[in-house]
């Protein structure tokens, strides 16, 4: 055996839960609306702190196409919780994300 031994190409898929924290400084900066925020854009004032951000179920797969490409996916759907949530910037707690790409290695 040499170094040229190629890999199986099976589709690898996972299933899962996510969750993401928050600190102070991030709650205040995304979902905070503060005094002066609030007088200009008539939103209320509102005072965002650290917590859970979001948690939800994630599906994933990975597939390689040849030695050289492989591509991935992942879909992923979240709901904002605590002060995340409840911010009157969020139109809506429940979240879908997508990620597809491509992979090419170079030898």
């Amino acid at each position: 055996l040499g170094s040229d031994v190629i890999a199986s190409r099976a589709c690898v898929l996972g299933l899962g839960v996510t969750a993401r924290a928050m600190d102070g400084t991030y709650a205040r900066n995304f979902f905070g609306v503060s005094s002066t925020q609030a007088a200009a854009s008539g939103l209320p004032q509102f005072n965002a702190g650290s917590g859970v951000q979001r948690a939800g179920l994630f599906a994933q797969a990975f597939y390689p196409l040849s030695d050289d490409w492989s591509m991935f996916g992942r879909l992923e759907a979240t709901q904002l919780s605590d002060d995340a949530g409840n911010s009157p910037l969020v139109a809506q707690k429940r979240q879908t994300s997508l990620i597809v790409s491509a992979r090419r290695t170079f030898r």
